[in-house]
């Protein structure tokens, strides 16, 4: 019906939500989430997988939940980028909290059965 036609194998352009990036490095590309948490701007990459239109909606909607989350006070970092730099880094006095609530989940370690 009328429009535009594409190549055979031509990829449809990936259109991204606000906040929702998609990063190109030398061997893969990923998404990138960011968004203000504690008064910084956050940017946090998600873990490899296919960049498609699908991935990077769920990325949209892993956004909006976490600004929900930060909007009602129940947001932790460490529930969302376990591996982050943001969390290794916030051993000061304002990011012991963070990092205490990580660390009484995660302790004891649980055993694979």
């Amino acid at each position: 019906m009328g429009g535009k036609q594409r190549e055979p194998g031509a990829r449809r352009e990936i259109a991204c939500p606000r906040g929702v990036s998609i990063r190109t490095f030398k061997t893969e590309q990923r998404i990138q989430l960011a968004f203000s948490f504690r008064g910084v701007e956050c940017r946090e990459l998600l873990s490899p997988r296919p960049v498609t239109q699908t991935s990077v909606n769920l990325a949209g909607g892993l956004r909006a939940e976490i600004q929900n989350k930060i909007a009602a006070g129940t947001f932790h970092y460490a529930d969302y980028f376990l591996k982050a730099p943001a969390l290794r880094n916030s051993m000061s006095a304002a990011g012991a909290s963070l990092c205490a609530h990580c660390c009484r989940r995660s302790w004891p370690p649980t055993r694979p059965r």
